[in-house]
């Protein structure tokens, strides 16, 4: 079963590269300008692009794709402008009624309802958030951000240029990392979404805005989920799925008849899947998967009869689909919210460093 779980993480995780988009410097506008005077056959459409301050970087270092550098022109640079500290950052999208049903139950919530009565410069939020870390009123472990980091991508592949701020800070534990993805919407830079990872959850974020995390609640469970961000900015969740590799973890879970795991040889692992996001209202699996594997064995008949197919029956009022068609779920939940092959397929994102 061990193979299968390979498998599994290596298709989910991209391959990681880097791409570095050189930003174009419009230069040169003849001698006559330099003097401050005009020539009557001069061109005057010509204009110089001032560089990018040297707190952030003179290039888009790992920006999705070649579309992202020639679009931040056509935006009016305002994610370079935030990076610099004069554009501001909103929080009203991430609390509207759109929004707010998927981000409520995350970790980042109670922190970013500090902060949604104002709009943020980049040091003043960051000066803010630190300020918040080290109440020492506050639930936080009392730690300041650590480290920043930045990146593009294109959520959707339109195009469009969005921000990925990643802060090394204690909004899970000391160490953990809180990633904020920013969009230009109507003129103004908003929170669309964030992740959190720490010591027992990792995520990645690619180019394309396709998010997969996973995680660990004991050395016989783990955790996976999926959701994508399109090209209108909106978070859509995709499945959460647990993986239990030892029937009794499921047992102390799910009521059962009892069951004897002396009487199987091989491996019988049990899962659980959600294609719609939990609530406090509705939280429980909406499908129960089974995989088994006796002496390099997974035939049909394992699954109709003998000691496998007993210890399945003995879990009270849940059916067991195969491992395959839970798969085909999970597929199938992708392609509902857009996530194609070639969105999930994107290059995960790699980030540079920066201070203010």
């Amino acid at each position: 079963m061990s193979n299968r779980r390979k498998k599994r993480r290596q298709k989910r995780t991209a391959s990681i590269a880097l791409i570095i988009v050189a930003l174009v410097l419009v230069a040169g506008v003849g001698i006559y300008f330099l003097h401050g005077q005009k020539d009557e056959g001069s061109d005057n459409s010509q204009s110089v692009i001032s560089n990018i301050t040297e707190n952030v970087s003179n290039s888009d270092i790992g920006t999705a794709s070649n579309s992202i550098s020639s679009n931040a022109q056509s935006s009016g640079d305002i994610y370079e402008d935030f990076m610099k500290g004069s554009a501001t950052l909103n929080f009203s999208y991430y609390f509207s009624a759109e929004s707010l049903a998927i981000n409520e139950n995350s970790n980042d919530y109670d922190l970013f309802s500090n902060l949604s009565k104002k709009e943020y410069t980049l040091p003043d939020l960051v000066d803010e958030m630190n300020s918040i870390f080290t109440d020492p009123n506050g639930f936080y472990c009392g730690d300041k951000i650590s480290k920043m980091e930045y990146s593009y991508l294109d959520c959707g592949n339109d195009g469009n240029k969005e921000l990925a701020l990643r802060f090394t800070c204690p909004i899970v534990e000391q160490q953990s990392t809180m990633t904020m993805i920013v969009k230009e919407m109507d003129g103004k830079l908003q929170l669309i979404h964030s992740f959190d990872e720490w010591s027992r959850c990792s995520a990645s974020l690619n180019e394309y805005g396709f998010v997969s995390s996973g995680g660990s609640g004991g050395a016989a469970v783990h955790s996976f989920e999926t959701g994508y961000i399109d090209a209108s900015g909106k978070y859509n969740f995709g499945y959460s799925e647990i993986d239990y590799s030892d029937v009794d973890a499921f047992g102390m879970e799910y009521d059962n008849t009892g069951y004897d795991l002396n009487s199987i040889s091989g491996i019988l692992e049990l899962f659980t899947l959600r294609t719609k996001p939990t609530t406090m209202d509705d939280y429980k699996p909406q499908y129960f998967a089974c995989a088994i594997e006796d002496n390099g064995n997974d035939t049909e008949e394992l699954y109709k009869s003998g000691p496998y197919k007993s210890i399945l029956d003995s879990f009270t009022g849940i059916n067991f689909m195969k491992y395959d068609e839970m798969l085909k779920l999970e597929n199938q939940r992708n392609e509902e919210i857009g996530a194609t092959s070639e969105i999930i397929n994107g290059k995960e994102l790699e980030y540079t460093e920066f201070k203010l």
